[in-house]
């Protein structure tokens, strides 16, 4: 039996805390392989070698066996999708000892008595295997990322074509600042592309339309100080409390002072639903934004950003992009509705929202 072998991987990650955890059957993990528990842990993933069962069924023989479930196996690129989103949250998970296990109750659960009921019926025939389904797409939640960047960058060279109105400042925060320009100032250009399909413009013609409303901002911006002033203040701040050496002792105050810098949480009720959440524990956010801007070893930290947004309640696609902008601006640039309305205007199919 496969069980027995010596060179099977065995690993188990659940939240005892929040559901009915058969001890004897925890007991046999944790003898053969290692248990770790993540709180709120609720998907259903089963993983061998290279292939991935998502399903609705639960561990136990009433849901292999005696409850009608649904599933879908997945291969190739999803599959490895969905294997470093199991890995991610596996970095994120606490060790579950052995000790911790023989603490379990042995009270019979609803599940033991399911087990106890005669199976269903045989199951009718599978269907085909599926097409693509959007797998890749759900699981990575910022799959379009490369593509923005992309655009970016592009937007970025026709743009330091002319010399930056604010030297000391970094390309990136200056460009965001240019975008913010064409969305709530000049005639507010790129407002509709909130909603609107991107403009079909040719290679030179987009090229002339940057330069010439970059000519119109930088006009405006010298006349801006406190707008210079507060992107390059917002910045360092955001970098000196989540710089490697202190982000692992941020308070709860500083977390919510860093959250209030971000454009897309300015608003108090807004930030006020990420900083009350029950699950966005201090511990949490910390040890979260700690692998989203320390612990990436990709050129691109897509898988960070997605697990970041996917742990943290109301801190989404446009708030884990605003941090990474703000955090490390030489890098990344700042990402949000007014951003994508931006490139928009300028002839990039980005994503809207």
């Amino acid at each position: 039996m496969w069980w027995d072998r010596d060179k099977v991987d065995i690993r188990l990650l659940t939240d005892p805390d929040e559901q009915q955890v058969n001890r004897d059957t925890a007991l046999r993990f944790a003898e053969k392989g290692k248990i770790k528990k993540l709180r709120g842990i609720h998907a259903k993933m089963y993983i061998v070698d290279d292939r991935v069962l998502l399903t609705s069924a639960n561990l136990t023989c009433a849901g292999f066996a005696r409850r009608y479930e649904a599933g879908v196996v997945l291969s190739g690129r999803s599959a490895r999708s969905a294997i470093s989103l199991f890995q991610s949250w596996w970095d994120l998970a606490d060790d579950f000892p052995v000790e911790s296990v023989r603490l379990l109750p042995r009270a019979a659960s609803r599940a033991a008595v399911e087990d106890a009921r005669p199976p269903l019926p045989d199951p009718v025939p599978l269907p085909a295997a599926p097409a693509d389904f959007g797998g890749e797409e759900f699981i990575a939640t910022f799959g379009d990322y490369p593509e923005f960047l992309r655009c970016y960058q592009e937007l970025a060279q026709a743009y330091i074509s002319i010399p930056q109105v604010w030297s000391e400042m970094p390309l990136y925060l200056e460009i965001d600042a240019f975008l913010d320009y064409l969305f709530r100032y000049g005639g507010r250009p790129s407002r509709a592309y909130t909603e609107a399909a991107a403009r079909h413009l040719t290679p030179e013609r987009r090229e002339s339309e940057i330069r010439r409303y970059a000519l119109m901002f930088q006009s405006w911006a010298q006349g801006r100080g406190e707008d210079r002033k507060w992107r390059l203040t917002n910045s360092r701040a955001i970098r000196r409390l989540l710089a490697p050496s202190r982000i692992n002792y941020l308070s709860r105050s500083e977390i919510g002072d860093v959250a209030g810098r971000l454009n897309c949480l300015r608003d108090g009720r807004v930030r006020n639903k990420f900083l009350r959440h029950p699950g966005n524990t201090t511990r949490t956010v910390k040890k979260v934004w700690s692998m989203l801007l320390h612990g990436h070893k990709k050129a691109l930290p897509t898988d960070e950003m997605a697990e970041c947004a996917r742990t943290l309640f109301g801190f989404k696609r446009s708030s884990v992009q605003e941090l990474l902008g703000w955090y490390l601006p030489k890098k990344f640039p700042i990402r949000n509705l007014t951003v994508n309305a931006g490139l928009r205007f300028f002839g990039y199919d980005v994503r809207p929202r």
